[in-house]
């Protein structure tokens, strides 16, 4: 138990510093690319940093030759000790609950958006289909955005010109992956 919550802990603290790094760092920057490569990588490290010891790469170093530890004194305190009380609380059952609640919170919100998308697509009426991409419009005013290999705008708020920059930025790593999916069948066959 205590091991599993130990390693709660540090996927916790991973999350955290990744987060904070993130908002101080690349939240205003404009490379989304780059930013979603991020997000994901360090989803997937949060889970495998903790697992790595570091004492396969670090020896152990030994302070028993120190001076300065050797001249330190030594007390020894007896009679005095203490015993936690029956109804005292658990920093463990303590820290266990705050992180269910942490992700109960979470999983709460995730499921909220996920209901507001349903939502949002619900009414999404199809434009067009170009390279597997499908382009949908919203009836409601929407920043456009792209879930998956679908994009959603609201072509009544746009300008033609605008409406193609849109579906550019929106598609443009799907298009890419396919056209290079593309490229490597038609020269393996060859």
């Amino acid at each position: 138990m205590n091991s599993l919550l130990e390693y709660m802990l540090k996927v916790s603290a991973f999350y955290a510093a990744a987060y904070i790094f993130y908002w101080l760092v690349l939240s205003r920057l404009t490379n989304y690319k780059s930013n979603r490569f991020y997000l994901l990588f360090t989803a997937l490290f949060a889970f495998i940093i903790p697992l790595v010891r570091l004492d396969f790469f670090i020896a152990p170093q030994t302070i028993t030759n120190s001076a300065f530890i050797n001249h330190i004194p030594a007390f020894n305190i007896t009679g005095i000790e203490y015993v936690p009380a029956e109804n005292s609380i658990n920093f463990s059952t303590v820290l266990l609950l705050i992180f269910i609640t942490g992700t109960i919170i979470c999983l709460t919100r995730f499921v909220i958006q996920l209901l507001s998308f349903k939502k949002v697509t619900a009414n999404a009426k199809p434009i067009s289909c170009l390279f597997n991409i499908k382009l949908y419009h919203l009836e409601v005013d929407i920043m456009p955005f792209s879930f998956g290999r679908s994009v959603y705008v609201n072509q009544t708020s746009h300008s033609a010109s605008e409406l193609d920059d849109i579906i550019k930025h929106e598609s443009e790593f799907t298009i890419r992956t396919i056209l290079i999916t593309i490229s490597i069948t038609t020269t393996t066959r060859l």
